[in-house]
């Protein structure tokens, strides 16, 4: 595992090959010579990632009005959100860009509930987002499920090709992770798709296109 930037040269931190620095969840050790700040922590100590070394630029080529929205006193902002622990270890939790606010002001971190969709064999991709409740007063987390098929039919068989078999496998691999996180991050729906995610060039997930196409 490794966390990096292009306008950070670009690695950030690291794990060495040895297990025994393994940190499960961890994005790798922060690297020598290169300073790493949260920045506005809540009350769970995630912020947003702030970074000052020689690795970082110098600026954005002929614009000075998006450098220095990044870059302020020498510190690289990133819009990454994360924490680290007391051994310089760092943890990625999302986007601040992506974080979806409760009404009761609580944060949920969609990358990190793709996380743990994503462990499962039975998933292939998935895409965590809010919609408003039937009230209009709070949000709804769905989860936008693209399952993986081939272990899918290997566990079901024939059943596989009964789409409610499907949603029921899905949904008891989201009760699973459901289990220990708390009720404002429980995903409350499923959406499960068969064809590919729209992707950027950079085969991320173009969110914003994805919940437009609504449930």
């Amino acid at each position: 595992m490794s966390y990096g930037l292009t306008e950070c040269a670009p690695l950030v931190a690291a794990i060495p090959p040895d297990k025994k620095y393994f940190r499960k969840g961890s994005a790798g050790h922060i690297l020598s010579q290169v300073e790493v700040e949260i920045l506005n922590k809540n009350e769970e100590g995630i912020g947003e990632i702030a970074i000052k070394g020689p690795n970082v630029m110098m600026g954005y080529y002929n614009d000075p009005e998006a450098t220095s929205k990044c870059l302020i006193d020498g510190w690289f902002h990133t819009g990454d959100l994360g924490y680290l622990d007391k051994e310089g270890y760092i943890y990625i939790t999302g986007r601040s860009k992506n974080v979806i606010i409760t009404k009761n002001g609580k944060n949920v971190y969609p990358e990190e509930l793709e996380n743990y969709l994503d462990e499962s064999l039975f998933i292939s991709e998935s895409m965590v987002w809010a919609d408003s409740d039937v009230d209009g007063e709070d949000s709804v987390i769905i989860a936008t499920i693209r399952p993986d098929m081939e272990e899918v039919e290997n566990y079901l068989g024939d059943d596989a090709k009964d789409p409610e078999a499907v949603r029921a496998l899905i949904q008891s691999e989201v009760d699973r992770i459901n289990e220990p996180q708390p009720l404002f991050k429980k995903i409350a729906k499923i959406v499960i798709k068969y064809d590919d995610f729209v992707k950027s060039t950079t085969h991320k997930i173009k969110r914003f296109e994805e919940e437009n196409k609504g449930i």
